[in-house]
């Protein structure tokens, strides 16, 4: 047989190689015993054939001659050559991308406002001035030590009282990020950074802005960031109560224009529509109808753009616009008529 040629298992009498595996016949079957009857006979010498040198050349030759053939294209006969087993193509082993040092391995997050640090659309300075602020507010030891860093502290010193005592007396923040979104404020000034804080109590995160305070520090928007993290708008969107009990309530929300495909034809052109947030929670989000006759209505017709995302004070109350329940704008901060 020859190994590695494709040859193994075939018939070799019927392969076009099969002379070369042939053997040679026995010397002594022509061998002639001589006779054991005869004295004097001598047994006549058997008859020898020789063979003529150019044959055995011209054999040698073509011997040679093939195996040259055979060993120059081995790699072609492989190829080509039948096989009786179906091949199998082992794949190649995978690597292993082994790294020079070691990973440095993450502790859990021991302090999570560490990492609040923003996209390029932020203000590093602010994430740096928020991170320190929400530390403050956590760490904070007495009522006197957290109204240090809220914006109009007298104003909420009793509903930052009633929030601390509900959480425990401890914020625990988990996470601090921006938002993707830098919003605009009603009147003037220039765009308004917010933040998202998730806390223990809070896992969709409150709205967290910082306002301008004196000698160049950064105070907190109280009633902003405890409305979003209660939920307070979510929470009135969601009620339903009879139409005596109704009452208006001030939010901050976040809003922009938008067309309205709700309310009945001979209405559509008497109000505004805003697409309105509360919270960062989908349960926080709302339709609001402001009348364009109400001091409200007409300060938000003049200076809301449209595609743009305000933060705005709205006293927001429930009534039926063409029979249909829904939330509409009483007034806003900004109007002569605004008392919050």
């Amino acid at each position: 047989m020859w190994p590695g040629l494709g040859l193994e298992g075939s018939d070799q009498r019927n392969h076009p190689f099969a002379n070369l595996f042939a053997r040679e016949p026995s010397h002594t079957a022509n061998q002639i015993s001589p006779a054991s009857g005869g004295l004097g006979g001598t047994a006549p010498a058997p008859s020898t054939k020789r063979t003529s040198p150019v044959l055995v050349f011209l054999l040698l030759a073509i011997i040679g001659g093939t195996f040259w053939y055979v060993w120059k294209h081995r790699a072609k006969l492989l190829k080509l050559a039948p096989s009786s087993q179906t091949e199998t193509i082992m794949p190649p082993p995978a690597l292993e991308l082994v790294p020079a040092t070691p990973a440095p391995t993450l502790e859990p997050s021991l302090d999570p406002l560490e990492a609040a640090t923003p996209d390029i659309t932020h203000n590093i300075a602010a994430a740096d001035r928020a991170a320190a602020l929400v530390k403050t507010l956590d760490a904070a030891n007495s009522e006197e030590d957290r109204l240090k860093v809220i914006s109009h502290a007298q104003d909420h010193k009793a509903d930052v009282k009633r929030f601390f005592d509900a959480i425990g007396n401890q914020l625990k923040p988990i996470l601090l990020d921006p938002t993707p979104a830098v919003v605009s404020p009603l009147l003037s000034g220039p765009k308004l950074r917010l933040f998202r804080l998730v806390t223990a109590t809070c896992s969709k995160g409150a709205i967290l802005h910082l306002e301008a305070g004196p000698n160049d520090t950064q105070l907190l928007d109280w009633p902003l960031f405890m409305q979003t993290h209660e939920q307070q708008f979510d929470k009135f969107v969601k009620s339903n109560p009879p139409p005596e009990q109704r009452k208006a309530e001030w939010f901050s929300v976040l809003c922009k224009r938008r067309h309205d495909f709700d309310l009945p034809k001979d209405t559509q052109d008497a109000y505004i529509c805003l697409e309105a947030q509360g919270s960062l929670s989908p349960e926080g989000s709302t339709v609001l109808y402001v009348n364009k006759g109400l001091p409200a209505g007409r300060l938000l017709e003049t200076h809301l753009k449209w595609a743009e995302i305000y933060l705005v004070d709205l006293l927001v109350g429930k009534a039926e616009i063409g029979g249909n329940p829904t939330h509409v704008v009483l007034d806003c901060s900004g109007t002569d008529t605004a008392r919050k």
